[in-house]
C-alpha cells in the first residue's frame, strides 16, 4: 500500500516542477512582451475594391495619418470625406484636409483622374488622436466617401479600408 503513495508522490514532484519550469518561462516571455500580439502583427494598409493604398504615414507628434492612394477604378472620382475611426476614437477623426498636386486648380475641387495618385492627411484635434499607449502598433477603419464624374454627387459610393501602423 505505501509503495503507490511514494510513486504518485515522485510522478507529482517529478512532473510538477517541470510544469513549474514551463510555467515560469511562459511568465518571462510575456513580461518581456515577446507574446504581445501587436508586435507580431505586420504593418498594412487595404482599402475596397478600386482604390489601392500605396503607403502610409502615422505621424503622432502632429495627430496626421498620411494616406497615399490610387485611383484604380477606371474613371475619374470625386472624394468628398475622409474619416479614420480606432478603437479609442469611436468618434473618428472627422473630416480630412487633402493634398494633390494641382488640386485647387481642378474642376470640380477634389478631382481625381482614372490612374492618379493622390494623398490623404486624415488630421484629428490634439489628444483625439486615438494612440494606444499600451501598444506601439494601432489599427484605423479608414472610410473614404466619393462620387464618380459621371454620375454627380447624388451617388456617392465609400472605399472603406484598414491601416494597421507602428506609431512612434
Amino acid at each position: 500500500m505505501k509503495k503507490k503513495g511514494q510513486a504518485a508522490l515522485e510522478f507529482l514532484m517529478t512532473y510538477g516542477w517541470a510544469i513549474l519550469v514551463v510555467l515560469v518561462v511562459i511568465g518571462a516571455l510575456a513580461y518581456f512582451g515577446v507574446l504581445n500580439p501587436s508586435f507580431l502583427l505586420p504593418e498594412k494598409c487595404t482599402m475596397g475594391p478600386g482604390i489601392t493604398c500605396k503607403d502610409f504615414n502615422v505621424d503622432s507628434t502632429t495627430d496626421r495619418i498620411t494616406l497615399s492612394l490610387l485611383n484604380g477604378l477606371g474613371k475619374d472620382i470625386v472624394f468628398t470625406m475622409v474619416n479614420a475611426t480606432s478603437s479609442f476614437t469611436p468618434q473618428g477623426c472627422g473630416n480630412s484636409s487633402s493634398e494633390v498636386w494641382n488640386i485647387t486648380t481642378r474642376s470640380p475641387p477634389n478631382l481625381i483622374f482614372s490612374g492618379e495618385e493622390f494623398f490623404v492627411d486624415i488630421t484629428c484635434s490634439k489628444g483625439a488622436f486615438g494612440i494606444n499607449p499600451t501598444s506601439s502598433k494601432q489599427q484605423w477603419r479608414v472610410s473614404l466617401t466619393y462620387y464618380q464624374t459621371e454620375s454627380g454627387p447624388a451617388f456617392t459610393h465609400v472605399a472603406e479600408g484598414e491601416l494597421t501602423a507602428r506609431v512612434d
